[in-house]
C-alpha cells in the first residue's frame, strides 16, 4: 500500500535500468512520461577503506554478497569442478551471511572452493575486493547490483549473467562477460578465458577506470542527468 501511495503521490520515477521500464509501468499502471531512467555508478566510498592484502599466487574468483537462492551459487561451484581443471590455481571465494539453499557438501573440503559464510565487514570485503583477480554475479533473478559497482571501484572485471538489468552494468567483451543464467559450462569457459588471458583482463580494467570514474557512467554525468 505504502509503495503504491508513493508511486501515485510522486511527480517522476527514476528506474535504473532500462530494460525492465515497461514491465514496471505495466505492472504498476504508470503513465511512461512520468519515467525517468539513470544508472548506479561505482561506490568510490569504498577507495578510503584500509586494505590488508597478502595474496598467494592463485587466480581468485570473488562471490560476495548475502547467500540467497536468486544468486545461483550452486552453478558457480558446479562450474569451478571444470575451472579447476584448466586453471589448477584458481580459487572461489563466497562470502557472505545466509542459510545455504543447496547441498555443499560435494564441495566441502575442496581446497579450491573457499566459504566464508558469515557477515563481511566493508574492510574485508575491500582486501577480497583488491586479491581477486574477477567478480562472479551468477544471479538466476535481478533487477541491478550493487555487487558489479563495487567490483568496478576496485577495476575488477565481472562475468554475470544476463538477468534483469546486469547486462546493461556489465558490457559483455568490454566490462566483464555475461553469460546465460543456470548455465554452469558457459561460466566455467568465461571464467576460463578471463584467468588465462591477463591482456584481455588489463584491458577491461582500463576500461572500467574510463567508463566508470571519467567517462559516460562516471558519477558526474550521472548527477548531471539528475539534475536535467
Amino acid at each position: 500500500v505504502c509503495r503504491k501511495l508513493a508511486l501515485m503521490l510522486s511527480k517522476r520515477l527514476v528506474l535504473l535500468n532500462k530494460k525492465q521500464g515497461d514491465e514496471f509501468q505495466r505492472i504498476y499502471g504508470i503513465d511512461p512520461r512520468r519515467v525517468s531512467y539513470s544508472a548506479l555508478g561505482v561506490y568510490e566510498s569504498m577507495r578510503v577503506l584500509p586494505v590488508k592484502t597478502n595474496r598467494e599466487g592463485n587466480h581468485n574468483i570473488l562471490f560476495f554478497g548475502r547467500i540467497s537462492p536468486y544468486k545461483g551459487i550452486e552453478y558457480l561451484c558446479e562450474a569451478m569442478l571444470k575451472v579447476h581443471v584448466a586453471v589448477p590455481d584458481a580459487k572461489l571465494i563466497i562470502a557472505g551471511s545466509g542459510n545455504l539453499y543447496f547441498d555443499y557438501s560435494k564441495y566441502k573440503g575442496l581446497p579450491f572452493i573457499q566459504l566464508q559464510n558469515r557477515f563481511i565487514e566493508m574492510e574485508d570485503l575491500a582486501t577480497m575486493l583488491e586479491e581477486c583477480d574477477l567478480c562472479a554475479c551468477p544471479y538466476i533473478d535481478a533487477t541491478q547490483s550493487g555487487v558489479v559497482m563495487s567490483a568496478f571501484c576496485f577495476k575488477k572485471p565481472v562475468i554475470a549473467t544476463n538477468v534483469g538489468g546486469l547486462p546493461e552494468m556489465v558490457d559483455d567483451g568490454v566490462t566483464g562477460i555475461i553469460v546465460p543464467p543456470k548455465d554452469s559450462d558457459a561460466l566455467a569457459n568465461a571464467i576460463i578465458e578471463l584467468l588465462a588471458n591477463d591482456i584481455k583482463r588489463d584491458n577491461m580494467k582500463r576500461n572500467i577506470e574510463e567508463l566508470y570514474m571519467h567517462g559516460e557512467k562516471s558519477w558526474p554525468v550521472i548527477v548531471n542527468n539528475y539534475i536535467d
